[in-house]
């Protein structure tokens, strides 16, 4: 993208005529109410086609505008774009910095971002407009005058069977009622993430009561969605992929900037929710009694009904014989390697759920991973057990 004297080599590139119909966008967004994420899902598809160094040259063309919402689009692209784009964003947030027009509020997003990203060029000229924006006192500038959320509740689901949960942040800026919701997977982190702004608490409860129908969720306090959301970071992190560009204004609304990227190991979440190692050191008779709380187990099914495995390795294991005892052994067998995984998932599920205060469905579960982590058998915790029957119960069409 840049060319060994500095110069940005996307201003060599034509550009088609697209400023008309940028103004058409701006205009239907700004009627239906919608703000910069609705502009940049607009612009993203407008761009969609476009090969790759068009789209980085447009993009750069785009932040010599004087929209409003269009150094917000700068950052979801930081976020989500390719390295051209995002080399291209910021050269183009560079030139609005020397020229005084680059917002203090921007500014003060750069250095979040830029801890999402690879070690690249975009990154690099990342670091050097935070270190001219510090001079500028851009840096301070930013906190000045700034509303603070209040947040009325942050409610989560329980991961599914594909690893996939919600959380969702309720609360009221500047007298407005607001809903943010994030989705979290697992491989990805932080997956998709948006802010709707109600016209009302009624609009907002209306939203909020029909995710709770769609999956089962629990109230949840501050920490722990915080614990989960960093988490989650450092999981996207480490396979590639930042953060959902809406996340930006997730952390915005609901006050998260501080949020840094905290891998934790599953020792380190074990000791979180059994602090008092209550679990950690039971007799192996009161570990087993644990496991088999058979009205711990009942509470659960609600939250873990869909938890079965299905990569391309079960499906070949239900494909590949008619015997169901076969099928069976082998599901087993599969499972002993993902034991990490399930141990895992078991704690985020435990600690969401000790802080909705369902302690006993919580212990349920952290003995289950602590049987999982100290190689207990397998076919002695019920909820594995039930993984396995539930896989068989997935692929039943294929047995006979």
């Amino acid at each position: 993208m840049l060319d060994p004297v500095g110069e940005n080599s996307t201003d060599e590139i034509p550009m088609p005529d697209l400023d008309g119909a940028l103004a058409v966008l701006a205009a239907e967004v700004e009627a239906e109410g919608g703000g910069a994420y609705e502009l940049f899902n607009g612009l993203d598809e407008m761009s969609a086609g476009m090969p790759e160094e068009v789209k980085a040259a447009f993009v750069h063309h785009l932040l010599s505008l004087d929209n409003p919402f269009l150094e917000r689009c700068a950052l979801y692209w930081l976020a989500s774009g390719t390295a051209l784009t995002r080399e291209a964003v910021a050269a183009g947030l560079r030139e609005r910095l020397m020229r005084g027009k680059l917002e203090p509020e921007t500014a003060s997003y750069l250095p979040i971002i830029r801890g999402w990203l690879p070690a690249t060029a975009a990154r690099a000229a990342i670091d050097d407009i935070g270190k001219l924006a510090r001079r500028k006192g851009l840096a301070e500038a930013s906190n000045q005058n700034r509303a603070e959320p209040i947040i009325t509740d942050i409610m989560a689901t329980t991961a599914d069977g594909v690893g996939a949960q919600g959380l969702t942040f309720v609360g009221k800026l500047q007298a407005r009622t607001f809903v943010a919701m994030i989705l979290l997977k697992t491989g990805y982190g932080i997956k998709d993430a948006f802010v709707i702004h109600c016209r009302s608490k009624r609009e907002a409860n209306s939203i909020v009561s029909y995710a709770c129908q769609e999956a089962n969720s629990v109230k949840i306090d501050r920490m722990t969605a915080e614990l989960l959301l960093e988490a989650a970071l450092a999981e996207g992190m480490e396979n590639g992929h930042p953060p959902a560009p809406g996340f930006i204004d997730v952390m915005e609304a609901c006050c998260l900037s501080q949020l840094r990227p905290q891998e934790r190991d599953l020792q380190a979440l074990l000791d979180h929710v059994d602090p008092q190692k209550e679990i950690q050191n039971a007799t192996a008779a009161q570990l087993d009694r644990m496991l088999r709380n058979e009205p711990a187990l009942d509470a659960l099914v609600p939250f873990t009904d869909s938890w079965f495995e299905d990569t391309g390795e079960t499906r070949g294991i239900l494909q590949g014989s008619r015997s169901v005892r076969t099928v069976e052994k082998r599901i087993w067998a599969f499972l002993e390697g993902r034991r990490d995984i399930w141990a895992r998932r078991f704690l985020q599920t435990a600690i969401i759920l000790k802080s909705a205060k369902k302690e006993r469905m919580s212990k349920a579960l952290v003995a289950a991973t602590f049987a999982l982590m100290h190689k207990h058998p397998l076919q002695d915790i019920p909820l594995v057990e039930d993984i396995v029957m539930t896989t068989l119960d997935a692929g039943g069409g294929s047995l006979l």
